[in-house]
C-alpha cells in the first residue's frame, strides 16, 4: 500500500516538476516584423518556434512559445537588440 501511494505521489510531482509549453500556431501577417528571444529560437520541421511577438517590447516580456512557418519569412531571423532583462532579440519580416 505504501509503495502504491509513494508511486502515485511521485507521478504527480514528476508531472509538476517539468512544465511543458505547447507551441501554439499563429497566423502570420504579410510585411510584419516578428521578434523573439534569440535563445528561445528553435526549428521544428517547417516551423520556427520561439516566443514570437509583433513588437520588440512585447517580445522582451513574452514567455509564450509560438510556431511560425519558416516559409512565411524573408530570410533568417537576425539579431536586433538586447532587452532590459538581458535577452537578445532576433527579428524577421514576413512575406
Amino acid at each position: 500500500m505504501k509503495i502504491a501511494v509513494a508511486a502515485a505521489c511521485f507521478a504527480v510531482l514528476a508531472g509538476c516538476s517539468s512544465p511543458t509549453f505547447d507551441s501554439q500556431p499563429m497566423t502570420v501577417t504579410g510585411g510584419a516584423t516578428y521578434s523573439c528571444w534569440q535563445d528561445r529560437l528553435s526549428e521544428s520541421g517547417d516551423f520556427l518556434v520561439c516566443n514570437w511577438e509583433r513588437s520588440q517590447d512585447a517580445a522582451c516580456e513574452s514567455h509564450n512559445s509560438v510556431s511560425l512557418p519558416k516559409a512565411s519569412f524573408i530570410g533568417a531571423p537576425q539579431r536586433t537588440r538586447r532587452c532590459n532583462n538581458g535577452q537578445w532579440l532576433v527579428s524577421a519580416t514576413s512575406r
